[in-house]
């Protein structure tokens, strides 16, 4: 929940994440006023990016990793 200030939220290591979902939700409602941005962890990747931002209220976002990166379901 995002409710003062923007926030980041960064990604454990894909290594140890193998055939992993994740949940990103702004459940509080915020992430229009403060966006939450999503860090992959070092080189790794998100859909092919080094970040994604939730930027609408009550955005979500649900990440599948492979052992390398993140992909957005």
């Amino acid at each position: 929940t995002t409710s003062s200030a923007a926030s980041t939220i960064t990604l454990p290591a894909a290594s140890g994440m193998t055939n992993r979902s994740i949940w990103i939700k702004d459940e509080g409602g915020n992430a229009g006023s403060n966006a939450i941005t999503v860090d992959a962890n070092a080189s790794e990747k998100i859909d092919g990016a080094n970040t994604i931002t939730l930027n609408v209220d009550y955005a979500g976002v649900m990440l599948y990793c492979d052992g390398s990166n993140w992909f957005v379901l």
